[in-house]
């Protein structure tokens, strides 16, 4: 009962830490969190997404190799912005940093100047944004404006300086930029990305919300933070809202390589037009998945996934409303999930058997999840799958380890009850056995030894009752030791008499020999203990012994109620009439003519011992006379 309030009350401790954890968690349960909204996510199947009017987000990805032969250059991607923009796209965004080589010394080559008049070409067709990177030294530079609006104590991120597309370019498109960066969270995966961030104390937005604004031809976003104990920051993109992080970040589901390929354009094939043009009013990206130029991420899907393709996801979720995010009442949700989880782990540890529960826990477990997919899929809301199934599982697992341990010390002590009223060796066959199981009947061979106590009902009517109890006890603790010790099973103790069998119900090689040890080892105890102080004051009788073997039916008697293994057979009645026999002819120790003939001179255990034949006796049965006709000997 201790071990159950033990119990109880460190299911309810762990109830009460999962609530804790799923409501404030620690950086360690943070990460099991970001697993766990992982395996949300790549368990809601993922298609191509339709966006409005027919738009779709293409990313051109650039090679090592340009239409010259050589490597990629400025010429080359003058000629790829010429081609795009004949197609009149919604917006171009460039995932790369166009910087050097353009200012007023040097003069800017030819390559430059063509690329910078791509980019006015480009921009009157569709806005054009390129993007930066940060930097510890430098400022955003005077030419290049702010992209978004902030309020006070708005989450961001934040840098001294940065490096920007050079002026030529700038002016080029209009003098709009937007950050590039992505920065991996604790395990090094990209799982969010910036909305914005402050360069030398001026406001910019990230490259997948500067093109979805523009997609939409909306105003400058808004970036802001609720009040309150939770403050939650926020970015407002037309009638939008994005729910950012403490950092300014908001979350997206990085796409796989399929739905990556059904975008993807190879940037040589365009401009040698040895591929699929460009569909008309397309939002495109350009960038590289090259390992040189620095654009691979780790993510959910791959440990090598290309940057552009990251904001290319970021911009579809923005455009359909999909963007993954934690809601500010998915902490407490995940609390109040933890606690229910704990209280049902804890009634399924005590109410239901291991199995069951088990299943059980397993089955409300996988509804959790399963629950939780739905939500993500429908509504794009990640809660914890994590801290309440943990919960439950360890709340489960510790009441059913204590209700284990008890049911364990009950089956102890009911083991130890049953070997005061059942041999220890039908109780160790009976505890392997299934519900219900007994021991087989069966035909074999065993040897039978009774013993008695001399004058025992005249000591009954003499001594108090707890006298003789005790006396007594003492008597069969050392009898029935014996009787284990030497490999016997006590098969019944009546009154004042043992009964037990050799080879039953397990096998025990020289049996016979076994058994006459042992009622040479049980009358030198018997006779040692009576000449004791106490025994002689309550008159304790010799032992006589009987001991016969042969063939005989063991078996459970009475398997619809009382159970009782017996033994059945003419050696066990004559080792009983053996042992009253010593009455008559003054012995301790009477031997069946067939123990007799199977014991093997070693059996004597010291020269005191002499075995001896008493001839024939005439022994009464219950069906009647039956003679003997071999040797009884003692």
């Amino acid at each position: 009962m201790l071990a159950r309030r033990i119990a109880v009350a460190f299911a309810l401790g762990l109830t009460c830490l999962g609530a804790a954890l799923a409501f404030s968690p620690m950086p360690g349960i943070v990460a099991l969190q970001e697993r766990g909204f992982d395996a949300l996510m790549a368990a809601s199947p993922q298609s191509y997404p339709a966006l409005a009017d027919g738009a779709a987000v293409h990313v051109v990805e650039i090679g090592r190799q340009g239409a010259d032969g050589g490597p990629w250059g400025r010429d080359d991607l003058a000629l790829l912005l010429d081609k795009i923009a004949q197609t009149k796209p919604r917006v171009i965004g460039i995932d790369m940093v166009l910087a050097g080589g353009c200012g007023p010394d040097p003069v800017p080559d030819a390559a430059t100047m063509a690329l910078g008049h791509s980019l006015t070409n480009a921009a009157t067709a569709a806005p054009v944004v390129l993007g930066f990177l940060l930097s510890d030294q430098g400022g955003a530079g005077p030419d290049m404006a702010p992209t978004l609006a902030v309020m006070q104590g708005a989450p961001a991120w934040r840098a001294e300086g940065a490096e920007m597309p050079c002026p030529l370019f700038a002016q080029s498109v209009g003098r709009g930029a937007a950050l590039i960066a992505l920065a991996g969270d604790g395990e090094g995966r990209i799982r969010s990305i910036p909305a914005a961030v402050f360069v030398a104390g001026r406001p910019f937005a990230g490259l997948a919300v500067e093109v979805a604004r523009l997609a939409q031809s909306l105003p400058p976003p808004i970036l802001g933070q609720d009040a309150g104990a939770r403050p939650q920051g926020w970015l407002r993109l037309g009638d939008q809202t994005v729910a950012l992080n403490e950092a300014g970040e908001f979350r997206i589901a990085a796409t796989n390589p399929t739905l990556r390929a059904v975008r993807r354009y190879g940037a040589l094939d365009l401009i040698t037009a040895q591929g699929p043009d460009l569909p008309p009013g397309a939002i495109i990206l350009i960038g590289s998945a090259l390992p040189e130029a620095g654009g691979l991420r780790p993510t959910r899907i791959s440990p090598l996934h290309p940057s552009v393709h990251l904001h290319a996801d970021a911009i579809e979720q923005i455009l359909t409303r999909t963007l993954p995010q934690r809601s500010d009442w998915a902490p407490m949700a995940e609390a109040m999930a933890a606690v229910a989880a704990g209280l049902i782990g804890l009634a399924l540890g005590q109410s239901l058997a291991p199995v069951m529960a088990s299943v059980a826990t397993v089955a409300l477990a996988t509804i959790w999840v399963g629950a939780l997919v739905l939500v993500s899929r429908i509504s794009g809301d990640l809660i914890d799958p994590i801290v309440p199934v943990a919960t439950l599982t360890a709340t489960a697992s510790l009441t059913l380890l204590a209700e284990a341990m008890r049911n364990r010390r009950t089956a102890q002590a009911l083991g130890a009850r049953m070997r005061r009223h059942l041999p220890a060796s039908v109780v160790a066959i009976l505890s392997r056995g299934d519900e219900g199981a007994g021991v087989t009947a069966e035909y074999r061979e065993i040897t039978a030894l009774f013993t008695d106590i001399e004058g025992f009902s005249a000591m009954t009517a003499r001594l108090p009752p707890e006298t003789l109890v005790a006396l007594l006890d003492r008597y069969m603790t050392g009898v029935t030791g014996l009787v284990e010790q030497h490999g016997g099973m006590v098969d019944k103790i009546v009154g004042d008499a043992v009964h037990a069998l050799f080879n039953a119900p397990e096998s025990l090689p020289d049996h016979v020999t076994h058994a006459i040890t042992c009622a040479t080892a049980i009358s030198a105890f018997t006779e040692a203990l009576r000449h004791e102080p106490d025994m002689q004051a309550a008159g304790f009788g010799g032992t006589r012994i009987g001991l016969e073997a042969g063939q005989a039916i063991l078996g459970d008697i009475g398997r619809g109620g009382r159970v009782d293994y017996t033994a059945h057979g003419t050696a066990v009645n004559l080792a009983a009439r053996l042992q009253e026999a010593n009455k008559m002819l003054g012995t301790r120790i009477l031997i069946g003519p067939e123990a007799a003939r199977r014991a093997p001179d070693a059996v004597i255990p010291g020269p005191e011992i002499e075995l001896r034949s008493f001839g024939r006796l005439r022994v009464s049965f219950p069906v009647g006379p039956t003679a003997c006709t071999d040797p009884v000997q003692a």
